[in-house]
């Protein structure tokens, strides 16, 4: 996938360019990760899966040493348990769900940066980033796009909210060209976290008339020729 990214605070002057291009490349060699819908006026098109791209994050930093679900101590649960993902300082959050969780994570990971806290396995936070996706992809209602927390993060800057170099990235692709997918089916069509059946595609996101903020994902027919999209 394509990744797109916003920097606050001198994020490239704290993090470790090794731990950076690590999360890159990790997001950068994904597909597509989609779903079909079961929402209402969009039953059965495909949209973004927060779960599965979730998971295959997951499943890929753990392979390369990083802590998983890192337990916050006691005295500053308040906001949550624990954090997504870390390793020698650097802590990375998966923020695919609905949109108020990213002002969440900010302001945690900014008490936790401020007041120097020890995290398992990882240390005291020197830089964080956080993961989300772009308005291109048509996804499920409310969920957090990218051009909202880079506007919600400006926001918290002006205001001398934060302090914590950060970085956002972005999961976006070309709009109207071929891209690598995987169609997931889960054990249950909501809340399900338990993935029964991955299948490979080409998609196409958008393509045809004029540009949308979220835009349709298409499979490309195996001709390669993909027709006017419907639903327009």
């Amino acid at each position: 996938m394509k990744i797109q990214v916003y920097d606050v605070n001198d994020f490239e002057k704290h993090a470790d360019p090794k731990l950076i291009k690590e999360v890159e490349g990790v997001v950068a060699a994904m597909p597509l990760l989609v779903k079909y819908s079961d929402q209402a006026n969009r039953q059965d098109r495909l949209i973004f899966s927060p779960v599965a791209t979730n998971i295959a994050i997951g499943e890929e930093l753990v392979a390369r040493k990083w802590g998983k679900q890192i337990v916050i101590p006691k005295a500053y649960q308040a906001l949550g348990k624990d954090v997504d993902f870390g390793k020698d300082g650097l802590l990375v959050e998966v923020q695919l769900s609905n949109y108020p969780f990213f002002l969440n994570n900010v302001v945690r990971t900014n008490v936790l940066y401020n007041e120097g806290v020890d995290l398992p396995g990882m240390g005291k936070i020197r830089a964080a980033v956080v993961i989300t996706k772009g308005k291109l992809f048509e996804a499920s209602n409310s969920t957090l796009y990218y051009e909202q927390a880079v506007n919600q993060i400006e926001f918290m800057v002006r205001g001398n909210s934060v302090q914590v170099p950060l970085r956002i990235i972005g999961l976006t692709a070309e709009r109207g060209k071929p891209e690598a997918a995987c169609v997931v089916e889960y054990h249950a069509k909501r809340y399900s976290r338990t993935i029964v059946k991955r299948t490979n595609v080409v998609c196409q996101i958008g393509g045809n008339g004029a540009v949308r903020q979220r835009e349709r994902i298409v499979i490309v027919p195996q001709d390669g020729k993909l027709k006017k999209l419907k639903g327009k």
